[in-house]
C-alpha cells in the first residue's frame, strides 16, 4: 500500500466535563492511542500488498537484469560459462559466437545420445553432451559450473527452482499452445542475456538478404512469383499423419520466403492431425514429407493406396523427403538448413549460410 494514498483526518477533541476535566497525562494516552491505531493500519495495509520479489544478489557494474517468462534474472554482463537446454538456445548461441559449456538438445528423430547430425561437428566438438532437452542430467550441469541458464519456457518451467540453484536461469517462452515464436525474436532475447547485442542484427540480415536471392531466384528460374506455389508439409507417424501448419517452426520459414501453403495450412496453428481419408489436404504444387519412422514402413503403407497415388504432386514428382530433425526444430541454424532445402528442390543454386563459430 502506497503511503500517499494515506489522508490524516484528526478525530474530534474530547470535551472536558466540568466534574472531571482533561489532565496533560490523559491528552497524552490519547495522543498515543491515537498514533498506535494509525502505525496498526499502515502496518495492515502494507502487508497486504503482494509481495515483490527480490533480487538475490543485486545488480552491479558487472550485471543487468534480464526479464525472462518467470520473471527478472540478474545475470553477468558477458557470461562465459553458458549451459544451453533446448535447441533454440543452442543454435542462438552459436551463430552469436559463444560456444556454451554443455547443451541438452532434442533430437526429434530419436538419436538419443548425441546432437542433433545438422548441427556444424566442429562447432558443438567442445560441447558436453547433458542429455535430452526435458530430462537434462543436473549432476552433470553442476559439475560444469555454469555462470547462465539458458532454456525454454514452458519445457524447462519444472526445473526452474533447481536450475537457479546452480546458476543465473533465463527461460524464454517459444511456444503459446498453438504457435512458435519466430526464432529471430527469442534470438534477440538470449543475445541480450549473453551481452552479444551487437552480434544480432548481422544473423538476421544474413538470414534475410539469403531469402531475397532465393526469391529472386525462383522468380528467374520458374517464372512464377513464390506465393504462386502451394507447399504441404506432411508428417508419417505411427497410427497418424501430421499437416505442419503456419504457426510450426517449418511453417514460419515458408512464410519468410513468401510461398504459398494449400488451402488450410497456411492458419496460425502448429499441426493438423488427418485421417487416411484426408490425404487429399495434403496434396500441393510441392509435397515435403517429414518421415519419422525410420524404416519407412508406414510411408511404404500410405504410398500404395489410391488416395496417395492420385496425389498432384505424386503425379509430378514433386514429393520430397526432408530432414525430420531441423525442420522441425527451432532456430537459426536449422532456418538456415530449410533454405538450403528449398533451394534444391527450386533447382535454385546454393548461396551463403551463416557462418559456424
Amino acid at each position: 500500500m502506497s503511503l500517499d494514498n494515506l489522508t490524516w483526518v484528526p478525530a474530534p477533541p474530547a470535551k472536558a466535563t466540568a466534574d472531571r476535566p482533561l489532565t496533560p497525562r490523559a491528552i497524552l494516552g490519547y495522543l498515543c492511542c491515537g498514533l498506535l491505531l494509525v502505525l496498526g493500519i499502515l502496518l495492515q495495509g502494507c502487508s497486504a500488498a503482494p509481495p515483490t520479489a527480490s533480487l538475490n544478489p543485486p545488480p552491479d557494474a558487472d550485471t543487468h537484469i534480464i526479464h525472462h517468462a518467470l520473471g527478472d534474472t540478474v545475470v553477468a554482463r558477458h557470461p562465459q560459462r553458458v549451459v544451453a537446454l533446448g535447441n533454440l538456445p543452442l543454435e542462438s548461441a552459436l551463430v552469436l559466437g559463444l560456444t556454451p559449456v554443455g547443451a541438452a538438445p532434442d533430437s526429434f528423430s530419436g538419436n538419443p545420445g548425441q546432437f542433433p547430425a545438422y548441427l556444424p561437428p566442429a562447432a558443438i566438438a567442445p560441447v558436453t553432451y547433458l542429455g535430452d532437452e526435458e530430462q537434462p542430467s543436473l549432476e552433470r550441469l553442476v559439475s560444469l559450473q555454469p555462470d547462465l541458464i539458458l532454456g525454454l519456457y514452458p519445457v524447462h518451467g519444472s526445473l526452474y527452482a533447481q536450475l537457479s540453484q546452480i546458476a543465473p536461469t533465463v527461460l524464454y517462452p517459444v511456444f503459446d499452445g498453438k504457435t512458435f515464436v519466430p526464432w529471430q525474436r527469442a534470438l534477440a532475447a538470449y543475445g541480450e542475456a549473453l551481452g552479444r547485442e551487437d552480434a544480432i542484427p548481422g544473423v538476421v540480415a544474413t538470414y534475410d538478404h539469403r531469402i531475397a536471392q532465393l526469391q529472386q531466384q525462383i522468380q528467374e528460374q520458374e517464372g512464377r512469383d513464390p506465393g504462386d506455389y502451394a507447399l504441404s508439409v506432411l508428417r508419417f507417424m505411427p497410427g497418424q499423419l501430421r499437416l505442419y501448419l503456419g504457426g510450426s517452426f517449418a511453417g514460419q520459414v515458408l512464410r519468410d520466403v513468401g510461398l504459398g501453403r494449400p488451402e488450410g495450412q497456411g492458419k496460425a496453428a502448429f499441426f493438423e492431425r488427418i485421417s487416411l481419408e484426408r490425404l487429399g489436404e495434403a496434396d500441393g504444387d510441392r509435397l515435403l514429407v517429414l518421415q519419422s519412422d525410420p524404416q519407412s514402413t508406414l510411408y511404404q503403407e500410405f504410398s500404395q493406396t489410391p488416395l496417395w497415388q492420385n496425389l498432384r504432386a505424386v503425379q509430378q514428382d514433386q514429393v520430397y523427403f526432408v530432414d525430420y530433425d531441423y525442420w522441425l526444430s527451432e532456430g537459426p541454424i536449422a532456418a538456415q538448413q530449410i533454405l538450403d532445402d528449398l533451394t534444391t528442390i527450386f533447382s535454385v543454386r546454393p548461396t551463403a549460410v551463416l557462418p559456424s563459430h
